[in-house]
């Protein structure tokens, strides 16, 4: 060290740092504004009335011709659900957080509502414009040739994993309605007349530029686009299990009470399958997902890995094919809400005087058709109500209040006003039922494609 020094001294006289040929850390980095709300100057007229004017508004100071920029007008930052003490008086930009009142919490807490907020775009087919949650985008991606001359490109799904575990392909997208039977007709290229369309020559010419200028001319879409679309939803179930579990351990411990998940007894659910009724307020969603069985060969169960590969079908066949299966039961299946009792003294503002909505039941035999991602589906369900009976052990002292009756395989997931305080269970939720909806169902009586009259 004492030879070095003399050294290093020597050699930063003859080589002095100029600052303004230094572009390293010392440059200050010009941050993005994260709100372009102002606060209305009072002196600007914006009302722009010709009463009581004595002169032209070009004559007026600071006029919406020569300032433009003070009549600019931009919203503030949107709510959040929960504002710690400390943010509750920060100044943004001229802007302050805000946070949510019960009825915006109410909004948010709705999976539906929150699928209609997504960002609008146009489905490729049927010209519709849709939220993005009921779409399916697609990029083109290049593929390898042997040959330097030719070029070769594929269709692929884009946006389905989670960001955590997938990244986005910023190409230019497309998006089609998150049907199967949207994709076959994609397939097809020219099949218009399912629209409505009159299949005219001009029509069909229309549609191939439309078609070549989006695709391209050497485009090829793989036999098993199908299956990788719903191996890609079915992998979001999972991955949002897994995000929610991890939010379950980095909620407050004093919202312990409000319980997102938990299982239903086996006379609770006896009741509900009798009744055709959900008892339970802020209920959105059911998931019966019973243990996957041994193996009767090897005695055991199958191994759950959360990435696993595309399987070659979905189906149980594959591991007992001499025995003949009865046919999968229905993926989904709404029931309704007790009905609301109604009050003269109720609050309007709230959404308590509407019909409750239905809650959809999720069967996890034809939700997850292969074995593997149904026992990964089991194991992540028990994980988060392990989170869920940890922190009211901490809190209670106890797990569970009564355990005279045995547990079902069924679990009910809440998502209400005073559940998303603690934690968001909604894209839970989404996910689920875009699952419904590339199998066919959610879409109503129209199915994926309205008629043009509607």
């Amino acid at each position: 060290m004492p030879r070095l020094l003399p050294r290093l001294l020597k050699w930063l006289e003859s080589n002095q740092l100029k600052q303004p040929e230094f572009r390293g850390p010392l440059m200050k980095r010009r941050l993005r504004r994260r709100s372009l709300w102002r606060p209305l100057d009072k002196t600007v007229d914006a009302t722009f009335s010709l009463l009581d004017r004595q002169q032209s508004l070009l004559l007026d100071q600071d006029n919406i011709l020569t300032s433009p920029n003070e009549y600019i007008r931009h919203r503030s930052l949107p709510p959040v659900v929960h504002l710690q003490d400390t943010q509750k008086d920060v100044e943004i930009d001229y802007d302050h957080p805000r946070e949510m009142s019960v009825q915006e919490r109410q909004w948010w807490s709705s999976p539906y509502l929150r699928m209609l907020s997504t960002p609008i775009r146009t489905c490729f087919l049927s010209d519709r414009h849709l939220p993005s949650d009921f779409l399916i985008r697609f990029v083109i991606l290049t593929l390898p040739t042997t040959s330097p001359n030719s070029r070769s490109t594929a269709l692929v799904p884009d946006g389905l994993l989670h960001p955590k575990f997938a990244n986005r392909i910023y190409n230019q997208g497309l998006y089609i309605a998150c049907s199967k039977d949207a994709l076959t007709v994609l397939r097809s290229r020219g099949d218009w007349s399912v629209f409505g369309i009159p299949q005219t020559e001009a029509n069909s010419l229309n549609k191939a530029k439309q078609y070549a200028g989006k695709f391209g001319n050497n485009i090829s879409i793989h036999s098993l686009l199908s299956k990788q679309i719903a191996h890609q939803l079915r992998q979001r179930v999972l991955q949002e299990l897994e995000m929610l579990s991890a939010r379950l351990k980095a909620a407050p411990r004093k919202l312990v009470d409000d319980t997102v998940i938990r299982r239903l007894t086996r006379s609770e659910w006896t009741t509900m399958k009798s009744s055709g009724h959900i008892p339970w307020e802020g209920a959105a969603f059911v998931i019966v997902a019973p243990p996957v069985n041994r193996n009767p060969e090897t005695n055991q169960r199958p191994r759950t890995v959360l990435e696993s590969p595309l399987p070659a079908e979905f189906s149980d066949q594959l591991d007992l094919p001499e025995k003949s299966l009865p046919p999968l039961p229905l993926l989904s299946t709404l029931s309704l809400k007790e009905d609301p009792a109604y009050d003269e003294s109720i609050d309007f503002l709230l959404d308590s005087h509407l019909p409750h909505s239905r809650v959809p039941i999720y069967n996890a035999l034809s939700l997850f058709p292969e074995r593997t991602s149904r026992a990964v589906l089991h194991e992540k369900l028990c994980e988060v109500l392990n989170v869920e009976r940890s922190a009211r052990w901490r809190i209670n002292g106890h797990a569970d209040g009564d355990l005279s009756d045995k547990p079902s395989h069924a679990f009910i997931v809440f998502s209400s006003a005073r559940h998303i305080t603690r934690v968001d269970s909604v894209p839970l939720a989404v996910a689920l039922w875009r699952v419904r909806m590339w199998e066919g169902a959610g879409w109503g009586d129209s199915g994926w494609m309205m008629s043009r009259e509607s």
